[in-house]
């Protein structure tokens, strides 16, 4: 094994010490805490998987990893949508509010199903993936990358036009129609793995798929 390899180690608590090297005071996600560490720990060899990490990657971590994500904004961005329909609720009863506010609202909706519905086709391509526990083809790495990128644009703009529906309400921070936080916390998931990184290695995956019409 060479000296840059990067591996999987099972590690014990009481074979490890961590060093906090940073703090952690994030726009959104801030329940994360993930403040940088210096870990350091011995472990018995048999505790190196023995498995390529690339393999464990491709075929486990990066396909259930994406799902679980847009699992999270899916239901981020849900929320969203339930507290404006909710406002919404109050202003017909007073005969408030009018056709953009109602658009806005219709819209968040559809996209809303849309997600939704991709999410669902990408866990059952993921549970097929995991039960086969083979390497997933260009073809699989492209859906699960287009998953997190789909998702984490979609949720993000549910949000978006879910504030639209809600005005004030929602743009505070406190009250039960306040979207703040969720809007704060889906800011982040663009960024986690960039987004502009994983739609270049799409590009590149695209390109070793066998012929197709797109």
């Amino acid at each position: 094994m060479a000296t840059n390899d990067q591996v999987l180690v099972a590690v014990l608590r009481e074979q490890v010490t961590l060093e906090q090297k940073g703090v952690w005071s994030p726009l959104g996600m801030r329940g994360t805490s993930s403040p940088g560490y210096q870990l350091t720990a011995t472990i018995p060899e048999s505790q190196i998987f023995g498995v390529p990490f690339a393999d464990i990657a491709g075929t486990t971590m990066v396909p259930l990893t994406h799902t679980l994500w847009a699992a999270v904004w899916l239901g981020l961005a849900g929320e969203a949508v339930s507290r404006a329909v909710k406002v919404s609720r109050r202003r017909a009863a007073g005969n408030r509010g009018g056709d953009a506010v109602r658009q806005a609202l219709g819209e968040a909706r559809w996209r809303l199903a849309s997600l939704d519905a991709l999410l669902s086709d990408m866990a059952e391509r993921t549970q097929t993936l995991l039960d086969e526990g083979a390497q997933p083809t260009a073809g699989q790495s492209v859906h699960t990358n287009s998953l997190k990128v789909a998702a984490s644009e979609t949720a993000l703009e549910i949000a978006y036009l879910s504030l639209r529906v809600c005005g004030m309400a929602g743009y505070s921070e406190e009250g039960p129609f306040s979207v703040a936080r969720i809007i704060r916390d889906l800011s982040s998931a663009p960024i986690m793995i960039n987004n502009s990184q994983l739609l270049d290695t799409t590009a590149q995956l695209m390109l070793m798929e066998r012929q197709r019409n797109w």
